[in-house]
């Protein structure tokens, strides 16, 4: 069984067997498989090549939820029986699977997995999985080579040397729990609102916070990497960064496009901005982006608008977040910004 839930009236559902979603859906969509055999489990999960063998007797129970959008493919897959698995992810993909819960002992390409090891699988390399009998796996999938280029031009830090001849990766305990954490909330989220990755500056957001977790865990993996070095002073890095913020203030900005455009790494951005005005270039750009929603709320009101949807045009993909977000930041909620309703005075 096949349940397909839209970010737009335009995404038709499928049934089992039916292609997923494209990797380059600039809509997206949410699609919950539910599977009684491991061969319907293995064609479930969308445009990657994959065999599975049940190993334990009983009867076969998979799941499997999975979302995609503008190139990223984000699953959870859930078995209740051991199983081999073989194959490879969809085309010039990356994939990371982090497990949630295993009943027993997985090996995964002759290594045997622990909670905080991390699957590393990508196009061109086979993969072979001998799940536990009972399996809780979150997983992303991404364009390797932008995956690659962001990490070389945001992050200064090679990514590829770091997973060469690697299929399994033990990071940071943290930032693993950190990254399986964000993962679910993730598919949390466009579970219960879809219609966000409608929204081109939300689906951006949310894929630019997915590349940088995922090079903090690897980082965390790693031996200390050094900074890019470039030809400003960091006021100098400020002062051009602000320039093209407020230049590109209305665009689906990210903290990336800004380390690209001036040709420096997160890191040498952060430090000149905390140097500078104390403060980090991603809650400067926060700042930005709440400012301008708040304009949104209070001057451009109409009987359709609402919350969620000034919340995903500005970039915040996750509507509890940015409500919790705009009322420190304002003192009242969107909704009464939206409707003019009086806010009480805080207590003294």
């Amino acid at each position: 069984m096949t349940l397909t839930r839209p970010a737009t009236a335009s995404t038709a559902a499928s049934s089992p067997g039916c292609a997923a979603p494209s990797a380059g859906s600039p809509s997206g969509a949410l699609v919950i498989h539910v599977a009684r055999d491991v061969d319907e489990q293995a064609a479930n999960l969308g445009r990657w090549a994959q065999r599975y063998q049940q190993l334990t007797p009983g009867r076969f129970e998979g799941n499997t939820i999975e979302a995609w959008f503008d190139g990223v493919q984000i699953f959870r897959e859930i078995l209740k029986q051991s199983v081999h698995q073989e194959g490879q992810p969809w085309p010039g993909s990356i994939a990371f699977g982090l497990p949630i819960a295993m009943d027993g002992n997985s090996n995964f390409c002759g290594d045997a997995m622990q909670q905080n090891s991390v699957i590393v699988v990508h196009d061109g390399s086979d993969f072979a999985f001998r799940t536990a009998r009972m399996t809780d796996v979150i997983a992303v999938a991404l364009n390797l080579r932008e995956l690659a280029e962001y990490a070389r031009d945001v992050e200064g830090f090679d990514i590829l040397a770091e997973i060469k001849g690697r299929h399994l990766v033990s990071a940071a305990e943290v930032q693993v729990e950190e990254l399986r954490r964000f993962l679910l909330s993730v598919l949390g989220t466009l579970q219960s609102d879809p219609a966000v990755l409608s929204h081109a500056a939300a689906r951006k957001s949310l894929e630019t916070v997915i590349l940088g977790r995922l090079i903090a865990m690897l980082r965390s993996a790693s031996a200390g990497q050094a900074q890019l070095a470039v030809p400003y002073s960091r006021r100098q890095i400020v002062e051009m960064a602000r320039d093209y913020i407020l230049a590109h203030v209305e665009d689906p900005l990210t903290v990336a496009d800004v380390c690209v455009a001036l040709g420096v790494s997160r890191r040498t951005l952060q430090y000149s901005f905390h140097d500078v005005f104390d403060i980090s270039p991603v809650k400067y750009l926060k700042v930005l982006r709440l400012n301008g929603a708040r304009r949104d709320l209070k001057n451009g009101w109409v009987p359709e608008t609402s919350v969620q949807d000034v919340a995903a045009k500005w970039g915040f993909w996750h509507l509890g977040h940015f409500a919790t977000d705009y009322k420190r930041m304002f003192d009242e909620t969107p909704s009464a910004t939206l409707y003019g309703k009086p806010q009480a005075p805080m207590a003294s």
